[in-house]
């Protein structure tokens, strides 16, 4: 049998003999690479940090945690997320940080950042007033326990009956009722400034950092650039594809002219 090596010259002839193909199949993907890159809309991406920087509590109210935060943040950033809108909240350092991306305007993320920061104080906000109630209802509780423990002390000393004034254990009974009642007085002022308090004063969320909006695509060089090496191989295999054809009806013609002679 006889051998016939392809060498690379081969190869180029055929590429050579099908470069209108080949310059076709790029120029078409190419244009529909770019036709596509710019009727898409513009996707933007930018990050905040938000920090709980202060809880002001003389009332007795729990503070505010980092679980808490990232819980409020989360919970505030579910209705922002979407098929065009990507939402990220992750801890960083003693804060939270939001990632927003998306197709957008500029103008229109900035606007999700105040609705996100309006929605993770409201949240807080909640939080501290269920605080506030929870605490109300502790300090009612013991000063229901203190008031019944001052009449108890009352009501003991009164039994003892007229005893002298320097008598210990009437002494003794006089301190613990005084202690009883400034124990009630601080806790019913506490309680009527736990009444008038407002919740949204008790902390303050701080935006710590904030990077500029900047543009994640679409890539127009980047499309291109996948789009012609696609198209030059597409063409290449056409090319090919059209020679392999073309020496299969070759060779199947000579076989049908031999016989025939």
């Amino acid at each position: 049998m006889e051998e016939h090596e392809v060498e690379l010259i081969d190869y180029l002839r055929v590429m050579w003999k099908g470069k209108w193909l080949i310059l076709v199949c790029f120029a078409v993907a190419v244009g529909m690479a770019a036709g596509i890159t710019l009727t898409r809309p513009a996707t933007y991406t930018q990050a905040v940090s938000y920090r709980l920087v202060e809880l002001v509590s003389p009332l007795g109210v729990s503070g505010l945690d980092d679980g808490r935060l990232l819980a409020a943040a989360q919970e505030a950033s579910s209705p922002f997320a979407g098929a065009s809108l990507q939402v990220k909240v992750e801890e960083k350092g003693d804060g939270v940080q939001l990632t927003l991306s998306g197709a957008s305007a500029k103008e229109g993320m900035q606007s999700l950042l105040k609705q996100f920061a309006a929605s993770v104080e409201e949240q807080l906000t909640r939080w501290a007033r269920e605080e506030v109630a929870r605490t109300i209802a502790v300090l009612e509780l013991r000063m229901r326990q203190a008031s019944r423990q001052r009449d108890l002390l009352k009501q003991r000393a009164a039994e003892l009956g007229p005893v002298g004034p320097d008598d210990p254990f009437l002494s003794s009974l006089a301190k613990e009722v005084a202690g009883v009642e400034a124990q009630l007085a601080d806790r019913q002022a506490r309680l009527e400034s736990l009444r008038s308090a407002i919740p949204g004063t008790l902390f303050t969320l701080d935006e710590t950092s904030r990077s500029p909006i900047s543009r994640i695509g679409p890539s127009l060089r980047l499309n291109l650039a996948v789009a012609g090496i696609l198209g030059l191989f597409i063409g290449v295999l056409l090319a090919f594809f059209l020679h392999y054809l073309a020496e299969v009806r070759k060779r199947t013609q000579a076989e049908k002219e031999g016989p025939a002679a």
